[in-house]
């Protein structure tokens, strides 16, 4: 490929060496009368190469003008799809993070075996929100006895003594010993204070459950607070990135799309949640305005129903969907 400065050299003398021949042809074959007349018929031949020379020049400035669209269109593309990989590789590490969080997890529950026996197990990762369900119901029954009463282990252990031969047989002699006892060692497993209990009593049912909830998150808010958080925290960054790629269009139909690209992007959330888990995630919405707002627009209790509550009084408008509210009661 030759240089720019060896063409030019090249053009300049092809120029030169054509304007040098015309000059000679001039002046061995046109008389120097006429030579006048003859250079004036060159004007309008000026004039034309002058008004070609400007329209190529504005072609120029043309195509200049659609390369430069070309690649600013290029840049945004290549900008946009950065932005995207950027994002996915941010979500996706943000829910591993989360599924690690959610495997990690190590409770340790304490129930009564028999009236005057207690035993304790672990309940690892996913196995803890099977339970909680549980532990939720135990902190409603315990709420809801007529008596508040913690549990005695001096009394129930000295039961074989008052005319039974072991506190299995004065459970099975009397058939409110074990419930009683139950919710009295509930009672006093999650420090339930007769503040609570009073304040229980007047309550509405949704109201009931927050406060079940609340007294279960005292007790295990190691575990249910960093995990909330974690969700949270994804849900916060999926709505700055729509409200982000929305803001920076102005054709309804691509802000639609962006709503629905995001609106697909929550579901990797709620699939890999249990129904436990999402259980639990409504009874934390009720406890808390911020996460129920973002639950509510990316619609991740769409599988929840009403019967995986601990009680369905503790349902609220706007959450199950049409099908879970007729279909699923």
């Amino acid at each position: 490929m030759k240089k720019p400065q060896q063409s030019f050299a090249l053009w300049a003398f092809i120029i030169t060496l054509l304007w040098l021949i015309s000059w000679i042809c001039i002046d061995k074959f046109i008389d120097s009368e006429n030579r006048g007349t003859f250079g004036d018929k060159f004007g309008a031949v000026n004039a034309l190469f002058s008004g070609l020379a400007l329209a190529g020049i504005i072609y120029s400035l043309s195509m200049q003008k659609q390369e430069l669209a070309l690649q600013r269109q290029e840049l945004t593309a290549t900008r946009n799809e950065f932005r995207q990989q950027n994002f996915e590789n941010v979500f996706f590490n943000l829910l591993k993070n989360q599924q690690d969080i959610t495997n990690s997890n190590i409770a340790v529950i304490e129930e009564l075996e028999h009236i005057a026996k207690t035993r304790k197990f672990s309940a690892k990762g996913r196995e803890f929100f099977h339970f909680s369900r549980r532990e939720l119901r135990r902190i409603q029954s315990a709420l809801d006895r007529e008596k508040f009463e913690r549990y005695d282990y001096e009394y129930y252990a000295t039961l074989p003594a008052i005319g039974y031969s072991s506190a299995e047989e004065a459970e099975e002699a009397d058939g409110h010993l074990w419930p009683d006892a139950s919710r009295e060692f509930t009672v006093s497993y999650y420090r339930i204070s007769k503040d609570q209990w009073n304040t229980y009593r007047r309550l509405e049912p949704v109201q009931k459950g927050i406060l079940c909830y609340q007294i279960f998150h005292q007790k295990y808010h190691y575990i249910v607070a960093h995990y909330f958080r974690n969700i949270l925290h994804i849900l916060n960054f999926l709505e700055v990135n729509e409200i982000q790629e929305r803001s920076s269009t102005v054709d309804i139909v691509d802000a639609k799309r962006a709503v629905e690209k995001y609106a697909q992007y929550s579901q990797y959330i709620h699939s890999q949640m249990s129904g436990p888990e999402l259980m639990l995630l409504y009874y934390y919405c009720l406890d808390n305005a911020d996460m129920m707002r973002l639950v509510k627009k990316y619609n991740l209790l769409n599988s929840l129903m009403k019967r995986q509550l601990i009680n369905v009084g503790h349902v609220i408008e706007g959450i199950f969907t049409a099908s879970s509210e007729n279909e699923r009661t």
